[in-house]
């Protein structure tokens, strides 16, 4: 379901999907399910737009809906609240990349960090890699090119600023980084190297780069050679872009396989002979049903077995 609502429904860069188990006081029912939905940017469309966040979940509704498994349904959708999350720090750097593109790759991957956003891999790609037709092709149908599975993380509750150091010092360009500090929200709390910081359900943090990205050096400080770093911010927004765009890049399947692509076998549905036929008279679910006297959950559990 994941993977269906990234390749399907254009705005919507990362999917969750949270199991709500029935519990005997609400008399619900199991086989429901939140749909968390990260969307980067925020919607300034006309309201005929299929980009509004209502029209946003009527679509992920349908994706759902079109390849659901039998008896299961929606419980909510909901679209999460981006938090500004801006980084601080003094980042030693050596090598011969221009400070701007050091400084874009660190951008980019404190981002990705934050709010991971799977990348799409062509058919062609997994090919050279070795992989088979029957493997690149088992499981959901895409359209829009193939996701790595390793890549679909759950989605953090938490996050250590620990965590946000190694991703900095993971770039081959970093040779230390110092005073590294998170703050939360336009006037949040500061949050230090030893922190962590609590995301909620229906929150998630999405990285300040204009804040960190700005001339003034207010963010993340690059220091080479002892000194201090001017970085051209426009330079450094265009070589951002940049990285997005690339790891947003779409590969239509479609067009990839051309005449390769695999084709079914129609099958008649119209007649058929239920096996909810053969079941004993105690599951409720043949022609006298369930008594006059059940409860609403007994009688829903008898209508979810009958549909499935």
């Amino acid at each position: 379901y994941r993977q269906l609502i990234i390749d399907r429904v254009d705005p919507v860069a990362i999917a969750w999907v949270i199991p709500c188990p029935a519990t005997e006081r609400s008399g619900e029912v199991n086989d429901r399910y939140t749909f968390l939905l990260y969307v980067p940017e925020p919607c300034r469309c006309p309201e005929d737009s299929p980009n509004r966040p209502e029209a946003i979940r009527e679509r992920v509704r349908r994706v759902y809906s079109s390849c659901r498994n039998l008896c299961e349904d929606v419980h909510d959708i909901v679209i999460l609240d981006r938090i500004p999350a801006s980084v601080t720090a003094e980042i030693t750097i050596e090598g011969p990349d221009p400070a701007e593109s050091v400084l874009a790759r660190l951008l980019f991957e404190l981002g990705n960090f934050l709010a991971p956003e799977p990348r799409r891999r062509s058919f062609r790609t997994l090919l050279d890699e070795g992989r088979s037709k029957e493997e690149i092709f088992r499981g959901v149908s895409v359209a829009n090119g193939f996701f790595d599975p390793s890549e679909l993380r759950p989605k953090d509750g938490e996050i250590r600023v620990q965590d946000l150091l190694r991703v900095l010092t993971g770039d081959p360009a970093v040779r230390a980084v110092r005073d590294i500090a998170v703050r939360v929200g336009e006037t949040g709390t500061v949050h230090g190297v030893n922190a962590t910081i609590g995301v909620a359900a229906e929150q998630i943090l999405q990285l300040d780069a204009r804040a960190t990205a700005s001339g003034e050096l207010t963010g993340l400080r690059l220091i080479r050679h002892g000194r201090a770093v001017r970085v051209d911010s426009q330079r450094v927004e265009r070589e951002l872009s940049r990285l997005w765009a690339a790891h947003r890049r779409l590969y239509p399947v479609a067009a990839e396989l051309g005449e390769e692509t695999p084709r079914g076998t129609y099958r008649e549905l119209d007649e058929y002979y239920s096996l909810q036929n053969q079941f004993p008279k105690v599951y409720g679910i043949g022609p006298y049903g369930v008594p006059p006297d059940a409860s609403k959950a007994r009688l829903g559990q008898a209508r979810q077995l009958k549909g499935y």
